[in-house]
């Protein structure tokens, strides 16, 4: 019986883990399109061709202010403000 326990326990932490690998898959990269601008703040953000902005975070793109491109990354929400965790960046030639 006491073996059964042990395999049941090493089980659900198995699940549990599981789980969790699940829920940072989740946080899929995603590729937002716009121009990278500095805020009010001094904060460099990439202002989207969808109207939204996002705080760039993992990356230094202050040398690429004015300049439009193509950031992959992780997208998150804190405090109404959206931020990406670049990835990757392109530019985009006019």
């Amino acid at each position: 019986m006491n073996g059964n326990r042990f395999y049941q326990k090493v089980l659900v932490i198995a699940l549990v883990l599981g789980l969790v690998a699940a829920a940072g898959a989740m946080a899929a990269e995603e590729t937002i399109t716009g121009t990278i601008m500095k805020n009010d703040s001094g904060m460099i953000i990439v202002s989207a061709d969808d109207g939204s902005d996002y705080l760039v975070k993992g990356e230094d793109l202050s040398d690429m202010v004015g300049k439009t491109v193509k950031v992959t990354g992780t997208l998150s929400e804190e405090a109404d403000a959206k931020s990406i965790t670049v990835m990757s960046m392109e530019e985009i030639k006019e």
